[in-house]
């Protein structure tokens, strides 16, 4: 089970997380105007500061829809990770 809490320390996790506007630029050059897609970074890190992992998520229509992307894709990497983790745990 995973549980966000925000915190200046003590924590296990460290995410930076930003939403962003992109051109659609097939869409403004067919006649459409301006058209934007939102996007979100994210890169989490370890209590010690160490990367674990960092993505993008392009190509959503709402910030909302680029957030709920990134969300879902951090909670499973995070899984995966502490799986790993508990794997070589009990293996050492």
């Amino acid at each position: 089970m995973l549980k966000f809490d925000s915190v200046d320390e003590g924590f296990e996790y460290r995410i930076e997380f930003d939403t962003f506007q992109h051109l659609n630029t097939a869409a403004t050059l067919n006649g459409a105007g301006a058209v934007h897609f939102s996007g979100a970074e994210a890169k989490v890190f370890d209590a010690q500061g160490q990367l674990l992992f960092s993505f993008t998520r392009e190509t959503r229509y709402t910030d909302t829809g680029a957030t709920n992307a990134a969300s879902k894709e951090i909670v499973k990497r995070l899984m995966r990770w502490r799986k790993e983790q508990h794997r070589q745990k009990q293996s050492k």
